[in-house]
């Protein structure tokens, strides 16, 4: 019926142990199955990512133009206090949220 589903293995106010150091206490993390380093991302990858992004900045009373503020992934995850990983989620991965972080702040620069 076209809808996609998350999986969600904790809950929001629950601590992780995913992004590494004082990130645990701020972060949350997406894990997106399979090598996104060797292949390109899926259409359903992007689809729940699409989908799921604006449902957590809505959740976390974040704005989608602030973006480039607060999303982030392992290579650049070191902004937050977080374990800085090589590539991670893999270099077709980090394109995506790249050029995601990108079309959320147009909003705000065309504003300017």
């Amino acid at each position: 019926d076209g809808r996609r589903v998350m999986f969600l293995a904790l809950r929001p106010e629950d601590r992780g142990w995913h992004t590494g150091r004082d990130a645990n206490d701020t972060g949350e993390a997406v894990v997106l199955q399979g090598n996104t380093t060797d292949r390109p991302l899926s259409k359903h990858q992007e689809e729940c990512l699409e989908a799921f992004l604006p449902f957590w900045a809505q959740t976390h009373g974040q704005r989608m133009e602030d973006a480039p503020l607060w999303l982030g992934w392992h290579s650049i995850g070191d902004r937050w206090g977080g374990r800085k990983k090589k590539a991670c989620p893999g270099s077709h991965g980090e394109r995506f949220f790249a050029d995601y972080v990108r079309r959320a702040a147009l909003p705000m620069q065309e504003a300017a």
